[in-house]
């Protein structure tokens, strides 16, 4: 070290800092390097196929800037089928290892495994669709309401925003016993949940402390449309995890995405439209008819199959344990995910599968693709096909539906997001009959 240098602290104290800034990188750089590692290893240690991670995002690249996680796992499952791989392999949720699941009769033992925590639906669980019913059918005549109302009809409507609107509203009023219809004047901004994505999900599960949810859905959503008072009995209902959260945002996402995704598909095929008017022209307000209906229930699984509010079904080990016809001990911890929307869009199960067509779900074709192969929700969907059935009847009994000039032909979906939603909305033209 020269004497100048020497003799002044202020350079050597660089020096030191430096140096030590240097050796952070590299310690930090091997443990990421030895952590990633490590990391690939677990699934080659186990000795099931898996996708090769990239680095710290393992099989994620592109979610949240430019792909919504529907798409990477199917991307993951055409490729894994292409290896001949067609009944379960590994891939990395950025660091977390999943255990993707595409054989059918595994699939049936996952969903009925006790030893695989559900995360399941808790709004419905508080009330059954059968006492939810006639709160509903006062909903969708306010719905109907409001729509025969508004400004823009016979122009265009965002029916996704407006199905979104009346969702929350019906859960709020219906299930929680909370008269409030201040979300139809909310901003869209705070109907929108970023921090429920991949991302931030994935950073939950590794860092629990630091990453809570439920206040920020609570705080940016609820507290602007019901009182502090109905705000808390709300979370005492739900339990206190985050888990309960998404579903309870499921629940709503999923019928204001089943509702405007029908009407979008047909406006598309005005025939079919013409033909499900005609059949539910007749609904006499009562339960069992809205179940009698057959091309309207063609209709709503067609629609959830093409475009599930959720992409994937998931599971997670609460202990280790054998499961059957799989020949491995599943350990503690494991997570499985069962991609449904690459199995729905698997051309082999379902030919052209990007068409709209409601004649898959005749009893026929139904039967010749056997079980597991329709899988649009994780848990009992009978609240879910209720209010959306029962929406579609009010509005087709009371609208026709066109395109406007800003129908899209191609939905985007919001990239990162959990559930599958629309990035710019749905919009249609709306008519009076």
């Amino acid at each position: 070290m020269s004497p100048s240098i020497k003799h002044n602290p202020s350079v050597i104290i660089m020096l030191y800092f430096v140096s030590f800034v240097v050796h952070c990188l590299l310690w930090g750089y091997l443990y990421l390097f030895w952590s990633v590692e490590r990391r690939r290893a677990y699934w080659r240690h186990r000795n099931i196929p898996y996708d090769p991670p990239l680095g710290v995002i393992g099989s994620m690249d592109g979610v949240g800037s430019k792909k919504h996680s529907s798409q990477v796992y199917q991307e993951c499952y055409q490729k894994m089928k292409g290896k001949g791989i067609n009944g379960y392999f590994g891939i990395f949720n950025f660091y977390t290892p999943e255990l993707i699941v595409v054989d059918p009769q595994l699939i049936q033992n996952i969903l009925k495994s006790k030893n695989l925590k559900e995360f399941g639906a808790y709004t419905t669980r508080l009330r059954t669709h059968e006492q939810l019913f006639k709160p509903a059918l006062k909903s969708v005549e306010e719905l109907r309401s409001l729509l025969s109302e508004t400004s823009v009809l016979e122009q265009q409507t965002d029916i996704y925003d407006l199905s979104r609107r009346f969702a929350i509203d019906f859960v709020l009023t219906s299930v929680f016993d909370i008269k409030s219809h201040k979300i139809y004047e909310l901003d869209s901004k705070h109907l929108s949940h970023p921090k429920f994505n991949e991302v931030t999900l994935t950073l939950r599960r590794t860092l629990p402390t630091f990453f809570q949810l439920k206040d920020e859905f609570f705080t940016k959503t609820l507290s602007k449309v019901i009182g502090m008072d109905d705000l808390y009995n709300i979370g005492k209902m739900l339990p206190s995890d985050d888990l309960a959260v998404q579903s309870f945002i499921g629940e709503y996402e999923t019928v204001a995405s089943t509702v405007a995704f029908s009407l979008y598909e047909l406006v598309l095929n005005k025939q079919l439209q013409d033909d499900l008017r005609k059949e539910v022209a007749d609904f006499d307000m009562q339960l069992s008819k809205l179940e009698s209906y057959d091309l309207l229930e063609r209709v709503f699984r067609e629609t959830t199959r093409l475009h599930p509010a959720i992409s994937k079904i998931i599971r997670k080990a609460r202990k280790t344990f054998a499961l059957p016809n799989f020949e491995k001990p599943i350990d503690k911890g494991t997570i499985f995910v069962i991609p449904s929307h690459a199995i729905h869009m698997d051309p082999e199960i379902f030919p052209s599968p990007s068409i709209f067509n409601p004649d898959r779900f005749l009893q026929n074709n139904i039967e010749s693709r056997g079980p597991s192969t329709y899988l649009p929700f994780g848990n009992d969907s009978e609240f879910v096909k209720m209010l959306s059935k029962l929406t579609l009847v009010s509005l087709l009994n009371a609208f026709t539906f066109d395109v406007c000039k800003n129908t899209e032909e191609t939905i985007a979906m919001t990239p990162g997001g959990v559930f599958c939603t629309p990035e710019k909305g749905i919009f249609l033209k709306v008519v009076k009959k």
